[in-house]
């Protein structure tokens, strides 16, 4: 299985990601952003999705500036990153 999340530069709310595996199978993809406390701010993705490259759109215009954090889960694989929003 193989897993790339970017994130748009400057807008470093907007990832992109590819996800799937050299097989081609489908795979149930997660992506949700957390606050610094850890309560769940929006689930962005929560679908069955084949191998490819999708965009998910974070709007954090009602939020105020802070530290964040988005979990993107894909199967057994895990991965975390820290965002920062200045306004």
């Amino acid at each position: 299985m193989f897993i790339v999340l970017t994130l748009a530069f400057p807008d470093l709310l907007q990832a992109q990601y590819i996800g799937g595996n050299s097989k081609g199978y489908l795979s149930v993809l997660k992506l949700v952003v957390f606050n610094m406390f850890g309560s769940e701010i929006e689930t962005l993705v929560n679908e069955t999705q084949s191998v490819g490259t999708y965009e998910a759109t974070f709007n954090a215009s009602q939020l105020p500036s802070g530290i964040y954090f988005a979990r993107f889960e894909a199967g057994t694989y895990n991965n975390i990153i820290k965002m920062l929003m200045l306004k």
